[in-house]
């Protein structure tokens, strides 16, 4: 079984994740893990720290994904109008199959 080019290895201690491409053996990147004490406010406990990090990834997660529609629906729409076009484009053309210059025959 083939290995994965790039595996993604998070540290425990700091959270940190570093991308590692396994062929090269070198970290291509590295960033920063989400670290909980760093997130609290004043009282706040760390449960609550993390659901609130949790509720904002799936916030952002869904934002993602209602621009990621609307981009698809945007393209559809593109590609809808350029077939049309194309189509139009298609009927204008005069094919007359004994001139194999204007799109007929060109063998027989």
């Amino acid at each position: 079984m083939a290995t994965k080019p790039v595996i993604s290895v998070k540290c425990p201690c700091c959270t940190s994740v570093l991308e590692v491409n396994t062929q090269k053996e070198r970290v291509i990147s590295y960033r920063k893990g989400r670290h909980l004490k760093e997130d609290a406010k004043d009282g706040e406990d760390m449960m609550d720290v993390a659901l609130r990090n949790h509720v904002e990834s799936k916030d952002r997660d869904a934002d993602k994904f209602i621009k990621a529609q609307d981009n698809l629906k945007n393209e559809r729409s593109r590609l809808d109008e350029l077939f049309e076009q194309a189509k139009d484009k298609a009927k204008d053309v005069d094919d007359d199959p004994n001139d194999p210059f204007k799109g007929g025959k060109i063998w027989d």
